[in-house]
């Protein structure tokens, strides 16, 4: 069930990808809930809002920049 305080944060095409993404959420501490589009094509993965940024931060990280050095 979708309540108005939660957030799609990825759209799957299929159910694999959709567990997938769901339970590393799960795994990292962010609730999620599996729901079929409304055409039934897709499924979105759904967070409460207050979870939203750290699982959007989580799925998409940003770049690293800046120097890198190699110890060897």
């Amino acid at each position: 069930m979708i309540t108005p305080s939660q957030t799609k944060v990825y759209s799957a095409n299929s159910q694999l990808a959709a567990n997938a993404i769901q339970s590393e959420l799960r795994n990292a501490g962010v609730p999620a809930t599996l729901v079929v589009c409304h055409n039934g094509h897709y499924m979105d993965v759904m967070v409460p809002a207050e979870y939203a940024f750290d699982a959007v931060n989580l799925l998409n990280p940003e770049r690293r920049s800046g120097e890198l050095f190699w110890v060897s």
